[in-house]
């Protein structure tokens, strides 16, 4: 009962192994330092892995276009704080919930795909996120989805 507007093309999928690395704007990343050259080499290496392909990949660190925080705005949002603007971050009730963000691993990653008619947004991603107790039960009735787009 779908319009064409929500069928999409099918595409064959392949897994293939790959080794992801957190997002240049990840701390870890930051606390090495790195000259803008080597920077750009970082990014360069990050992308490198998909093969020139969309960035869909199961579970590893995200490919993030908007933002580096999607475990804390899972975080927050599962717990009723609005994320569509500062407000949820600056509530009272965020310091205390942060602490508990690295519950939350990336499930799911969906690219843009000509090839299969995705288009999320304007060229984005979508990522589903899941807590690592839930995800070990085999309970998937509290992911989190998360759209960013350029």
């Amino acid at each position: 009962g779908l319009g064409n507007d929500f069928i999409f093309k099918e595409k064959p999928v392949k897994f293939t192994e790959i080794q992801s690395y957190p997002d240049w704007q990840d701390n870890r990343v930051g606390a090495l330092d790195l000259t803008d050259a080597q920077s750009d080499e970082y990014v360069d290496l990050c992308a490198s892995v998909y093969g020139g392909q969309p960035a869909h990949q199961i579970f590893g660190y995200p490919s993030p276009i908007q933002g580096n925080d999607m475990d804390l705005e899972c975080q927050l949002a599962s717990h009723g704080l609005y994320c569509g603007d500062s407000s949820g971050y600056n509530d009272p009730r965020a310091k205390p919930l942060e602490a508990r963000k690295d519950q939350w691993v990336l499930l799911l990653q969906l690219d843009s795909d000509d090839d299969a008619g995705m288009m999320w947004g304007d060229v984005g991603m979508l990522y589903f996120w899941i807590r690592k107790d839930d995800l070990k039960s085999g309970n998937f009735d509290n992911v989190w989805m998360i759209l960013q787009c350029s």
